[in-house]
């Protein structure tokens, strides 16, 4: 059995980001995968998050812990 892919389109790819429907635009253009259904832009679920992913910044040295 086949795994159902549950496709976005801009306005929620926009959301998910937390970004206009131009910053998805740009973001498109500096890589951010997507998928042309028809003539139609959509994202796959993963792309988006594997796109957070691969820009997240750490501070230098640290670990990600808060000092209490």
């Amino acid at each position: 059995m086949q795994e159902e892919i549950y496709l976005r389109n801009k306005r929620q790819a926009a959301k998910f980001l937390n970004v206009s429907l131009g910053g998805v635009e740009r973001l498109m253009r500096a890589g951010l995968p997507y998928v042309k259904v028809g003539g139609l832009v959509r994202f796959q679920p993963e792309d988006l998050a594997n796109f957070i992913a691969e820009r997240r910044v750490q501070r230098p040295g640290g670990d990600g812990s808060v000092a209490a």
